[in-house]
């Protein structure tokens, strides 16, 4: 918060093309999450901004879903209530051997069969999205 006020930016990158949303994500820090995320409300793309392995803050959530489900869920929730796609594209990163997953394909992955808690709240908040999103014409 501190920094924030002290005009910060929220866009700012590490070495692995990660901003803070990214680093909260992965250190699992919910409070934080609440003020970044509150702090990007307008910043066009930062909620799904992808870093050096193609991920967004969401799949670094995700990934914590094995050990710290609560955590997983509270974190995705902030995000997803602040506007970051619950479903976004899997792309492959640009020095990673990784294969591209979602953060659900990361979840299932990590959790089988169902993907676990998170798991679920991913594909409610798909299913919720698609049933208001209007047919392409």
């Amino acid at each position: 918060e501190v920094l924030l006020r002290a005009g910060a930016p929220l866009a700012a990158r590490d070495d692995a093309t990660q901003t803070a949303l990214h680093t909260c994500a992965r250190g699992g820090d919910v409070r934080t999450m609440e003020t970044l995320c509150g702090a990007a409300q307008g910043s066009e793309g930062l909620l799904d901004a992808r870093d050096r392995w193609g991920r967004p803050p969401l799949a670094w959530a995700a990934l914590r879903s094995k050990e710290h489900p609560d955590v997983a869920c509270d974190l995705a929730r902030i995000l997803i209530d602040a506007g970051a796609d619950p479903d976004p594209t899997a792309i492959r990163g640009k020095s990673t051997s990784l294969l591209p997953e979602t953060p659900r394909q990361i979840c299932l992955r990590l959790l089988p069969p169902d993907g676990g808690p998170l798991g679920a709240l991913l594909l409610s908040e798909e299913s919720r999205r698609r049933a208001h999103t209007p047919p392409s014409a």
